[in-house]
């Protein structure tokens, strides 16, 4: 239905109930309203959902690989409201959802990041099982357009199905769905699968969660956009709101065929060497095993390359270590204009801003460091994009409370001073600290001096920063 269909919900929608959905929620209502998730129409009701899981099919049967639902909390909708409007970030309505049916999530530890605004009090929602108050409950039925969405990066660049459909005609199109940068061996490939099938391009970047290496989905959207011009011209990139899900490869495959046909592609790609064989909406396509020849200077199939002249691609984390010491990015491995938005989205670690998290015990020596960091003559850190260290200063906390400079502790034995932490309450020892320091064992500067050679053999300071 059209934003005009909501005149039809009478005088009462100003009162309903509301959510505002999260990222991955939004990006689900977004594939529904547009039709990309057709036959689906809204949010799947529990028997779907069970049919999806046990075989991949819908309950009529139809295939679909992936559960579309919506969680949220108990008392977000009251029992006697059938319906609900879904909001985006900025509280905007985007739908109303005639609720069909209700049940407890089947997963409540996945809480959804959503808020809830207006409704009339907090009671209970009965599911089949009986009240799920303190839980989440699992809202299925249909949807009612309010209006286009308009959150979310480079919207200007979003295409409906319909539109896309249109832009590629009638012919062959290769769709290419990703959350990574493009680099020189995957547009090699690309031109040459396209090649073969005489097929129109289609980039479709997701940004929905955080993308790889660059983090935000806007850097991922620039990126591609500056691969696409070293493919066909009239290769289309249109940003992807497609939610992640928890599911295995083979059927995140499967979903991402499902969306590709949607938009009208008649082939999907994977540069993975060799296409899984799992039922696909569309066939997917893999260029196979390619390697750089460095005698020809080109990507190229592996078999067509003289043995001992190929070069390998970078390794896992590879290109994420180049950009963070502020080394050049290899022109084999992607082109310049490429190369210039990974640095713009990915500053050497020297020009970033940072996080410094000391954690510890009450006296364990977090302040003493802090003021040694604070008076060294680092250089400022203040940029757009930073980083978190966290530090576990793991000094034991005998020694914490023989220091007791506040009479913290003498007032947590006492009684004065409850849920303690290190007295009446554990103190959880981080596992993934970056640096752990016993200051027991170290002296003051010694402490500081381990954060210093941390940050700089991390990259963050230059080894000729000045001493404190």
């Amino acid at each position: 239905m059209t934003a005009e269909a909501v005149a039809g919900l009478g005088a009462g929608f100003a009162s309903l109930p509301s959510w505002t959905l999260d990222e991955n929620q939004l990006a689900d209502l977004e594939m529904l309203l547009s039709g990309v998730f057709a036959p689906l129409t809204g949010f799947m009701t529990a028997a779907d959902v069970s049919a999806v899981r046990e075989s991949g099919m819908l309950a009529d049967g139809f295939p679909w690989p992936v559960p579309v639902t919506l969680d949220v909390p108990g008392d977000a909708v009251p029992p006697a409201q059938q319906r609900l409007a879904l909001n985006d970030p900025e509280g905007v309505p985007l739908a109303v959802l005639d609720i069909s049916e209700r049940a407890p999530a089947v997963m409540p530890s996945t809480a959804p990041a959503g808020r809830h605004a207006r409704h009339a009090g907090a009671a209970p929602i009965a599911g089949p099982g009986g009240p799920a108050a303190d839980g989440l409950v699992r809202l299925s039925g249909q949807l009612i357009q309010c209006r286009d969405p308009e959150h979310g990066p480079f919207r200007q660049l979003r295409r409906t199905p319909a539109q896309v459909q249109a832009e590629l005609g009638e012919g062959p199109a290769l769709a290419f769905i990703t959350r990574r940068p493009l680099n020189a061996r995957q547009i090699g490939q690309l031109r040459h699968v396209a090649g073969q099938l005489r097929a129109r391009l289609l980039l479709l970047p997701l940004v929905t969660g955080t993308a790889d290496v660059v983090t935000t989905s806007e850097a991922l959207v620039r990126t591609v956009r500056a691969a696409a011009r070293h493919l066909p011209l009239q290769t289309l990139v249109v940003p992807l709101a497609l939610a992640s899900h928890d599911v295995s490869p083979e059927r995140e495959l499967a979903l991402r065929a499902l969306v590709a046909a949607a938009y009208g592609a008649t082939y999907l790609f994977t540069d993975e060497p060799e296409a899984p064989e799992v039922p696909t909406a569309i066939p997917v396509m893999s260029a196979g095993h390619w390697a750089y020849d460095r005698a020809a200077e080109v990507w190229r199939p592996l078999a067509l390359i003289e043995p001992g002249t190929e070069r390998a691609d970078l390794a896992m984390g590879e290109l994420e270590d180049l950009l963070d010491r502020g080394e050049e990015v290899p022109t084999w491995f992607t082109p310049p204009a490429v190369a210039a938005e990974l640095r713009r989205a990915r500053p050497p670690r020297s020009e970033r801003g940072l996080v410094i998290f000391l954690t510890g015990l009450s006296g364990s020596g977090k302040s003493t460091i802090a003021r040694g960091l604070r008076d060294a003559r680092a250089r400022s850190m203040v940029r757009e994009v930073g980083d978190f260290l966290l530090v576990h200063v793991a000094t034991p906390v005998q020694v914490c409370e023989a220091r007791d400079r506040k009479g913290l502790y003498a007032k947590a034995r006492a009684g004065v001073i409850d849920n303690f932490t290190g007295v009446s309450d554990p103190y959880e020892e981080p596992t993934d600290a970056e640096l752990t320091i016993d200051t027991s064992a170290m002296s003051r500067q010694q402490s500081v001096d381990a954060v210093l050679r941390l940050l700089i053999t991390g990259g963050w300071l230059s080894s000729d920063e000045p001493a404190p």
